[in-house]
């Protein structure tokens, strides 16, 4: 007591001794102050973002596939984002050039970009087909319609070049493999300098195959138009679908046909399903069985292996698509992605995209049209021709398509990305510039801080293998300068954050500032509003700020300070207690001390 004692009369008394403590209370008070007022936010820089140029329109389907690592490979268009690219382009997840192939094989060339099909190999491979002719330094053509790419250096398989040689006739236009490494080629009436019935088989260096009787020879006259599409399934039966007469074939490992139904229009996509079930769309509205029964089918219809019709499957489909469907893609969770030139499935409007569950019901949750955004755009004749899905549930469309929202206008043409959830992402093969922000107040409901007490919530993080995080400048804006050193949060404690002013039904990514790493995603809800739980992997120190993030919308409207919790609440109301009592009693030692100092020195 006597020491608080000092420290009040010392206010009062002007000597040497009381100017020296008065300076120290004053000192200590402030930083007591400090302790007690709440804590600040900041927010992140905004993000303009100026659409790059895209594709240029085609008269011709192009090819398109998706590397394992979210990349994406175009074929079939002549520039892309004002570059020359004929030879065909390797695009970064984001949708930037990550490798120009028609750079990579320079000195040689590709003449006529109708890359109809891309098909990516085990290794990493690129194998394309088309109606386009291989040149080398000189313009002279030294092979044509089937060229292979190193993955990784775009470099040309010379060997397969030379083995397939200038003697092919008609356009390869669908392309797969068996699991020997054998090719399926469509579409040519002659491969090599051999006669094939559109549809042969090539050994993997391009040189023709040379079993007896050969897969053309078995296949025989079965096709009278051109192959659109081809999936080959674990057993090495190959399906094939196109512009011929029933619309749908399979053949045996060898090419021999196996009798099943047909479709009363063109298949343009053949997908094989987990379990080896198959899916078909296209251009059609009936599949007559073998045994002559017909069922409707709009533009879609699954099948079982033996191609007998999936009953259940096309029951719950609905009323399919009402218009043709060019593209299937089924993603890991068994959903299946639907695109092509339609705007309604099974009753509900949609803008070239619908997404199926995998026993066939529509999913509810899938929606391009949130807002006014558009798929389709300005296009006098629309459609998405491909459709593939990024490791972290992104989804791809390429098409002749000129993508717009109402948020960010129009974007670049060509290509486009959805959430999970089916929004665009304006980011997509965008210039994203990061504009400072200034640092809002508590009173900005957009920069609310969130509340952060541990619990012991179960987690619901889900492992996330890409996905857009700020850059550096934005992460700097959020990193608060006054909260000093708050307490550690240790590994194993179960933090849950809620924030508010999100888009809704949109993906939040929850991370770690100071070192651009995921902790949790979570989803908005119909008001905005997310809340994320997490299982500190590790000890997170004070400054190790947790950002909630929305990589749609390019913006981080909330910031969580999950490590200040302990210290200084994120709700800004006063803590005195431990900060300012510790401050307090640190005061008194200091003076206590400084007092034992003055009586020895008298």
């Amino acid at each position: 007591m006597r020491i608080f004692k000092d420290m009040f009369f010392a206010f009062g008394d002007n000597s040497c001794h009381a100017k020296g403590m008065r300076r120290w209370i004053t000192s200590l008070l402030l930083l007591a102050l400090l302790a007690i007022v709440s804590p600040q936010t900041a927010t992140a820089a905004t993000t303009v973002c100026t659409p790059l140029s895209g594709t240029e329109p085609w008269n011709f389907p192009p090819g398109f596939a998706m590397l394992n690592d979210g990349r994406i490979v175009v074929g079939g268009i002549a520039t892309y984002n004002d570059e020359p690219t004929p030879a065909g382009v390797i695009l970064g997840i984001d949708g930037g050039i990550e490798l120009n192939l028609s750079v990579a094989i320079a000195p040689m060339s590709i003449f006529r970009q109708q890359q109809t099909d891309i098909l990516v190999e085990p290794n990493g491979d690129i194998v394309m087909s088309g109606g386009f002719q291989v040149l080398d330094a000189n313009n002279t053509e030294v092979s044509r319609f089937i060229t292979r790419f190193d993955g990784a250096t775009g470099q040309l398989d010379t060997t397969m070049l030379n083995n397939l040689g200038t003697t092919s006739s008609g356009t390869a236009t669908a392309l797969a493999r068996q699991a020997d490494g054998r090719l399926i080629v469509g579409g040519s009436t002659a491969m090599g300098g051999i006669a094939w019935p559109r549809i042969g088989r090539l050994a993997a260096d391009g040189s023709a195959d040379t079993s007896a009787p050969t897969f053309a020879t078995n296949v025989g006259g079965t096709l009278n138009g051109v192959p659109r599409d081809i999936a080959v399934r674990s057993d090495d039966r190959v399906w094939v679908g196109g512009n011929f007469t029933g619309g749908v074939r399979l053949f045996d490992s060898g090419g021999t046909p196996i009798s099943i139904g047909t479709t009363d229009g063109e298949v343009r996509a053949v997908l094989n399903r987990q379990g080896d079930t198959v899916l078909l769309g296209g251009a059609f509205t009936t599949f007559t069985a073998t045994t002559s029964a017909t069922t409707s089918a709009n533009n879609v219809v699954a099948l079982n292996a033996d191609g007998t019709l999936d009953t259940t499957f096309n029951t719950n489909v609905g009323s399919g698509a009402n218009g043709a469907v060019w593209s299937l893609s089924e993603q890991s969770d068994g959903k299946i992605l639907l695109a092509g030139e339609f705007t309604n499935f099974s009753g509900v409007s949609v803008s070239g995209v619908a997404r199926i569950n995998a026993d066939g019901t529509p999913d509810t949750a899938f929606n391009t049209s949130v807002g006014t955004q558009d798929i389709f755009g300005s296009q006098p004749w629309p459609y998405i021709h491909h459709v593939g899905t990024q490791p972290d549930g992104k989804i791809i469309l390429f098409g002749y398509i000129s993508p717009t929202d109402p948020t960010h206008g129009a974007l670049a043409p060509g290509l486009a990305r959805l959430s999970p959830e089916g929004i665009l992402d304006h980011r997509f093969n965008a210039d994203c510039i990061a504009v400072p922000a200034p640092p809002r107040g508590l009173d900005d409901p957009i920069a609310q801080p969130v509340a952060t007490t541990p619990t012991t919530t179960t987690t619901i993080s889900e492992p996330i293998t890409s996905v857009d995080l700020p850059d550096a400048a934005a992460i700097a804006a959020v990193t608060p300068s006054d909260l000093g050193s708050p307490p550690t949060i240790t590994a194993g404690s179960t933090i849950t954050l809620t924030g508010s002013g999100f888009t809704p039904q949109e993906n939040v990514v929850v991370f770690i500032a100071s070192q651009r790493r995921i902790l949790s995603q979570a989803k908005a809800d119909s008001t905005g509003t997310v809340t994320a739980t997490f299982t500190a992997d590790s000890n997170l120190s004070g400054d190790q700020i947790v950002v909630m993030w929305e990589p749609a919308s390019g913006s981080m409207r909330t910031q969580a300070i999950a490590v200040a919790a302990t210290a200084l609440p994120a709700t800004g109301s006063t803590n005195w207690a431990p900060w300012s009592l510790l401050l307090t009693g640190l005061g008194a030692l200091v003076l206590g001390l400084r007092r034992l100092d003055l009586r020895r020195s008298r």
